[in-house]
């Protein structure tokens, strides 16, 4: 040992190239993490590391630490940018293996004194990975020396199909990480690794994979034989990801705590999980634990609405975790709980809020946000279902895909008991959601509420399960329920069986805007009285004189009406919506007050809160022409005007007019 020096005889090892398939440029695994690399680090490290907990009455502690390594220290390690230049070498007519490699090359230090700078995510009160050579499944076997290879311990395990340590060469310039672990029994092992293409290497052609140990190619065992730097001090494992920008310490620092947050807050205030980031000398820059992460989501993403889509993870938590930590704290903050047939105990949190979409997170044991999805319920709300069962949750595992984000029967292919087990899971844990909301907002003999496209989380190909094809593909979006739901910003819709005198309707009237063309051209020398749309329009629309183009962020302008042109008017209302069942079609009457006379106009309808996408397909007006959520070519009078709309999924909806900022 002595005589060995810091980097303890480490030296890159990649073999020679055989008859054996070549490997191109480009990485699949990798690009599958390009967007948003430091938020997929935190949500891929964290639920590995919650994987494999050593002592479940602790918290699971992760480290995301900034480091450097030396030249000095590690002359052999950097001889890793010859390879880098071999890839160039052996793909010299390649464009993506210039795109790639060029700006790779560039950016590797040469000088004596050249420093790397890197990110090492640890964890604590975790088993680490142990490793068996004869054994493919080991885990430090299959992180470091397989693709697509799992290694989980047990059906808690959220990556298992083994592409997540994509997200760690993801952060990697070099596509470079050096694994360092220590397990129960105390055993030590470490290597590097890098992930390359087919390379020429000193006049020999070399495979894609290399290696960095002192083991001729193979994993270090015994913890002196590991460079100091890298040794395990207890149980558990570093990921050191090489090569990383100093100028991105603020926004890799921001976005690390705000996916943290996203992900993994409910684990971290049920005191599962704390996480650490440090900086270079070792201090401390944030701390998340469950005493402050309430605080600290108010810092980081204050915003107490969500209005983000579908099944959007860059979601607002504030008004998710109220939920949970609110709960039965007042009425509008409730717990449910039950025990299901298929996946045993199950939570769900409601957060009442006449501003929600209705959207409802879904999570695991692991406690890391699986998937987002909203209701059509149009009741109001925010919610998290929570299952903790141990039988559920090896259920749940098997539907879930490998980006962790959906719960799909399909999933649970090839086998079909497992579909058909999935389906019936998912179906319940749905009646669950339904039966609470009716309780919740004390609706009675109401059919069971449909989660948005949740018919395709139960689809089953039609080569496996040919006598059910007609019943999934008939699957309801929703049922209209004949009820009354409110909301604070949006006119609520009505019965119009129901409706009296006209002034009652006039007190529950909504606030919203009309948009007309009207003669004239836009002045720019100063500021003036008219309102007008100036901006990004996603409507074709032609204006005549003046260059400025309408758009939805309506601003103060002086306008001449005697010129020659177009300039859009932005018109105040007041309206209310009334939905009737006629003849089997649920329609909703629209009724507008206008203060004045409205030759050409135009109003956009969003829907309980939702973003203009979300709103459902009009498929009749009575009134103008549609052009997805917008009606246009509409003549209304000073005073009451009616306009009929149809959506084409049948249902009743709170309907809003887009009320437009006066800025």
């Amino acid at each position: 040992m002595i005589g060995k020096g810091r980097e303890r005889d480490c030296q890159w090892h990649f073999a020679e190239q055989g008859g054996d398939r070549e490997v191109g440029p480009n990485d699949a695994l990798v690009e599958n993490f390009k967007q948003g690399p430091y938020a997929s680090l935190i949500r891929e490290s964290v639920q590995n590391s919650l994987d494999a907990i050593l002592d479940k009455s602790e918290p699971v502690r992760m480290e995301f630490s900034f480091r450097e390594i030396r030249k000095v220290d590690f002359q052999a390690f950097f001889n890793l940018k010859e390879h880098i230049k071999g890839c160039i070498d052996y793909y010299n007519n390649n464009e993506d293996a210039e795109r790639i490699f060029g700006p790779m090359l560039e950016s590797f230090p040469d000088a004596y004194s050249a420093t790397i700078y890197a990110i090492r995510v640890s964890d604590f009160n975790t088993k680490g990975m142990e490793y068996d050579a004869e054994t493919t499944d080991s885990p430090f076997y299959a992180f470091v020396r397989s693709a697509g290879v799992s290694a989980k311990a047990d059906s808690r395990s959220g990556g298992s199909f083994g592409f997540g340590k994509a997200a760690y060469f993801n952060m990697s310039p070099y596509r470079t990480v050096l694994i360092s672990t220590m397990t129960e029994q105390r055993n030590f092992y470490f290597e590097g690794v890098c992930s390359l293409c087919t390379h020429k290497y000193r006049g020999k052609k070399m495979v894609a994979n290399g290696f960095y140990d002192n083991n001729n190619g193979k994993p270090i065992e015994g913890e002196f034989e590991i460079p100091a730097p890298f040794r395990r001090k207890e149980t558990g494992t570093d990921i050191t990801i090489v090569g990383f920008d100093p100028d991105e310490f603020d926004q890799a620092k921001r976005e690390m705590v705000e996916s943290a947050l996203r992900n993994f807050w409910m684990a971290i205030l049920r005191g599962m999980l704390v996480i650490d980031i440090k900086g270079l000398k070792g201090e401390v820059l944030e701390h998340l634990d469950e005493y402050n992460v309430g605080q600290k989501i108010m810092d980081y993403l204050p915003d107490d609405k969500d209005s983000t889509r579908k099944n959007s993870l860059y979601y607002k938590p504030l008004p998710y975790y109220r939920a949970v930590a609110l709960a039965d704290a007042e009425p509008r903050f409730r717990k449910f709980e039950k025990s299901l047939s298929t996946l045993g105990h199950v939570e769900f949190y409601v957060h009442k809020n006449r501003e929600a979409s209705d959207k409802i997170l879904y999570m695991r044991e692991q406690l890391m946000v699986v998937q987002a999805l909203k209701n059509n319920s149009g009741y109001g709300f925010y919610g998290v279902v929570v299952c903790d069962d141990s039988r559920g949750n090896a259920m749940l595992k098997r539907l879930e895909n490998p980006a962790h984000n959906e719960w799909n029967a399909r999933n649970a292919l090839p086998k079909k008991e497992d579909v058909e087990r999935g389906k019936e899971a998912l179906t319940e844990l749905q009646k669950f959601v339904s039966e609470s909301l009716e309780e919740m907002f004390n609706v009675r003999n109401q059919e069971v509420l449909t989660i948005q496209n949740l018919e395709r989380y139960l689809y089953v190909p039609a080569s496996m399960l040919d006598e059910e094809q007609d019943e999934v593909n008939e699957a309801p979006v929703g049922v209209p329920t004949g009820k009354t739901m409110e909301e604070e910003n949006a006119s609520p819709t009505t019965d119009i069986d129901k409706q009296t005198a006209e002034d009652n309707r006039e007190a529950k009237t909504g606030l919203g805007a009309v948009r007309t063309i009207t003669s004239g051209q836009v002045s720019l020398e100063k500021s003036g009285e008219k309102t007008v749309g100036i901006g990004k329009t996603k409507k074709k629309t032609k204006q005549k004189g003046g260059s400025n183009i309408p758009g939805k962020n309506p601003v103060k302008v002086d306008i001449d009406e005697d010129a020659e042109g177009a300039f859009m008017d932005i018109v105040p209302v007041k309206f209310r919506v009334i939905a009737q069942n006629r003849g089997g079609h649920m329609e909703h009457h629209i009724i507008i007050h206008s203060p004045q006379d409205i030759e050409r106009g135009e109003i956009e309808l969003l829907i309980s809160g939702d973003e203009a996408v979300d709103v459902p397909s009009i498929v009749s007006t009575s009134m103008g022409k549609v052009d997805e959520n917008y009606i246009s070519d509409i003549s209304l009078q000073e005073g009451r005007n009616t306009i009929v709309v149809r959506f084409a999924d049948e249902m009743r909806h709170s309907v809003k007019l887009n009320a437009y900022e006066y800025q």
